[in-house]
């Protein structure tokens, strides 16, 4: 998968193989979807809304029947789009194929305002609303005692929906927001360095970044560059789930980050299967059913509440040094949203490691507070 500029990316690739592998999965268990063979087409959007745009219309517009076997017949329609890796480029495509009542199924777009299904009736997505992952970062800030913090956020759907979700909980839980900053890596460079300037020179050491990866990783890069340090960064599962950074980089802006994360699983042969993917193995095309309720094979229940959304379940991780010196993204606990109100958390906080590399919980800037590091 390549983005707009040409450049591969690994992880979108994943993405699609992991695809690939559970349409392969779903084909050869009898008990899933007896009688059906499922077929797909894949294309690449290179991150762009205006491409993603045109391949939902070439689904809607042109659809290609597919290959007739011994086990498929020909479709002239497409009964569901796996769309798309982005909030934005998903609130592109959901009015039209909404129209279609053809269900489309997202597995990283998280914004909660798809899940208004007068909106978008036929959006799905196995991925939580980020409405439950503000809560659940505004509940993280608490439990830690931290009510002065900063927050930056990408000035697009993502960020904005998600930053506003956040600031809501937030003020419901005493948490006070000393500043606000957004940015974009298509905007004047001087949006960027606003957003540092700001970081410099104000008093709050805690920062929760509601940012896409690629935001990160320019926002990260720029105050290495002008050496900016000792931030306590909280992390939005955007970014925080995969190193962004080469590891020395780091090591120097990004260790002792806590964040949410997607749930990290075992799925029994997706290593083998990636380890073995070659061109000439992809088949061609995608057919899919509309009630899913079923329990895969490593125990987890699948289903769609009234609003197309899952159950909202997230580790807690924390950037940690390891031994040879580099950074380990480390499970220290568990968000439920299903569960009781204040049981939501389950952490071990002896486990983290704090920005800088700190055990001790000591204290944060001008604000003192018992379980708050200093820097």
């Amino acid at each position: 998968m390549r983005t707009a500029e040409g450049s591969f990316q690994f992880r979108p690739f994943r993405f699609a193989l992991a695809m690939i592998f559970a349409v392969e999965e779903i084909n050869n268990d009898t008990a899933l979807l007896p009688g059906v063979m499922l077929g797909y087409q894949l294309y690449d959007s290179c991150q762009l809304t205006q491409l993603s745009l045109k391949a939902a219309m070439a689904f809607l517009n042109k659809p290609k029947a597919n290959t007739p076997s011994v086990h498929c017949k020909n479709s002239s329609t497409v009964s569901a789009i796996v769309a798309d890796s982005g909030s934005t480029r998903s609130l592109a495509i959901a009015p039209s194929i909404g129209t279609f009542r053809i269900p489309m199924v997202s597995y990283f777009s998280t914004c909660a305002c798809l899940s208004n299904r007068k909106e978008y009736p036929s959006f799905f997505r196995t991925i939580p609303s980020d409405y439950y992952q503000a809560r659940a970062l505004a509940q993280l800030v608490k439990h830690f005692g931290w009510t002065w913090i900063g927050t930056i956020k990408s000035d697009n759907n993502y960020g904005n929906f998600g930053m506003q979700a956040f600031e809501e909980a937030a003020q419901q839980l005493g948490v006070c927001i000393a500043f606000s900053e957004s940015f974009h890596i298509t905007h004047a460079r001087e949006k960027l360095l606003k957003t540092i300037d700001t970081i410099k020179t104000s008093s709050a050491k805690v920062i929760v970044a509601f940012v896409g990866q690629s935001n990160m990783r320019v926002l990260l890069k720029e105050m290495i560059r002008q050496n900016v340090s000792d931030i306590q960064w909280i992390g939005s599962e955007s970014w925080v789930s995969a190193l962004i950074l080469p590891q020395e980089e780091t090591k120097k802006i990004a260790t002792g980050t806590i964040g949410v994360a997607i749930r990290k699983v075992n799925i029994p042969g997706l290593r083998d299967f990636l380890m073995k993917v070659h061109p000439s193995l992809y088949p061609e095309n995608l057919l899919v059913k509309r009630t899913v309720n079923f329990i895969t094979k490593i125990g987890e229940k699948v289903y769609f509440d009234e609003n197309g959304d899952p159950v909202a379940t997230y580790d807690i991780v924390n950037w940690q040094p390891n031994a040879l010196g580099d950074i380990d993204i480390v499970n220290i606990g568990l968000y439920d949203a299903s569960a009781g109100s204040g049981e939501e958390f389950s952490i071990t906080e002896g486990a983290i490691v704090w920005s800088g590399g700190q055990k001790l919980v000591r204290f944060v800037g001008n604000h003192a507070f018992s379980k708050m590091p200093y820097f």
